[in-house]
């Protein structure tokens, strides 16, 4: 083996020791606080892997490392527009308006615009290109409007009425272009009832005239559902005054079985008859009373033409004629509708031959 073979196959084995014997050794775990970066530490106390202020794009300053070795905060570092930070002291001599993404909290409004998104440039001042003024007539309710018009010069209220701005009705309007609070709510038609202006306003049941006389129109008790009394309209200083409301009160409804006879009841319990069942076209008889309806019960009464039943020797009583026909009582030469006269025998006018 020549001196250069023998040469070149030691520095070969060499490499191959360091590297079996470099595997076999046992990473050391990264300690953080020991003033040196290792591992997956980001900076350990003054140690920052060649991290510094500028890199960051800040002109000059120190970084601090964190607790927990795992990030650096820019807290002692100057000056440099690009690291977020809007500052006085930059590289060109002038105040940052902005940095980045740090705007606020300046908005549109500082250029004089109405709305929009003001963003920043790249050399810190302000960018006022998503910034709009709004203009009353476009149809568009915008940011700093409250309504609009549309190209047939119809409002636009976004779904607002009176009653969302607070009143009690009316119509919700907006002031027109070139008035002094343009596109905005105009409320002037817009009302609040009040309960005691003598007339019934929209939402009033009622009101009261200048005598103090409640103004109910054509309602009574009945109309609002019962069977008597004096309809009332509660006045304007009572707790539910506004606005006007019926005073119901004093209306009331009839009670079949309270032993009163009152309304339309022709019998009461307790409430002596007075009737007969001759007064109702019966013969005989002992007239009754009903006390579920208050109504008459004739069922112990005994004939008589005109009291709606037939009976006895009559052909008919009112609209009971029985299972009489015009065919049957005309032998089969008359077809059509059978009657009955007021003396209980059959009326034939309107039946007609076949």
């Amino acid at each position: 083996m020549k001196w250069h073979d023998f040469k070149y196959f030691m520095e070969i084995l060499m490499v191959f020791s360091l590297f079996f014997y470099l595997s076999g050794c046992k990473k050391e775990k990264a300690e953080c606080g020991n003033g040196v970066k290792e591992g997956e530490e980001v900076c350990d106390g003054n140690d920052f892997g060649g991290d510094n202020c500028q890199k960051h794009n800040f002109l000059s300053g120190y970084l601090t490392c964190t607790q927990l070795c795992d990030g650096v905060t820019f807290g002692r570092c100057v000056g440099g527009c690009g690291n977020e930070i809007p500052e006085s002291d930059t590289a060109q001599g002038k105040e940052e308006e902005c940095d980045g993404r740090v705007v606020a909290p300046k908005n549109c409004q500082v250029g004089g615009y109405d709305y929009g998104t003001l963003k920043c440039n790249p050399d810190c001042t302000l960018d006022y290109t998503e910034c709009k003024n709004a203009v009353c007539g476009n149809g568009e309710v915008e940011p700093t409007e409250e309504c609009d018009f549309d190209n047939g010069g119809n409002p636009v209220l976004g779904g607002a009425t009176c009653e969302s701005k607070g009143f009690d009705g009316g119509e919700l309007k907006c002031f027109a272009s070139g008035t002094n609070n343009e596109c905005h709510f105009d409320t002037s038609s817009c009302e609040t009832w009040v309960c005691g202006d003598h007339k019934v306003d929209p939402g009033e049941n009622c009101d009261f005239d200048e005598n103090n006389n409640p103004i109910l129109g054509d309602e009574t008790c009945i109309t609002r559902g019962y069977d008597f009394g004096q309809l009332g309209c509660i006045p304007p200083d009572s707790a539910e005054g506004r606005p006007c409301r019926w005073d119901v009160s004093n209306c009331g409804n009839f009670e079949c079985g309270n032993s009163i006879l009152e309304g339309d009841e022709e019998c009461e319990k307790d409430v002596p008859i007075t009737d007969t069942c001759a007064d109702h076209n019966f013969e005989s008889g002992d007239i009754a009373c009903n006390y579920d309806t208050c109504a008459f019960d004739f069922s112990g009464c005994i004939g008589g033409c005109g009291n709606g039943k037939k009976e006895g020797s009559e052909d008919c009583d009112g609209s009971d004629i029985g299972e009489a026909t015009c065919e049957s009582v005309s032998g089969g030469t008359l077809t059509g509708q059978l009657g009955c006269k007021t003396d209980c025998t059959f009326d034939l006018s309107r039946c007609t031959p076949p």
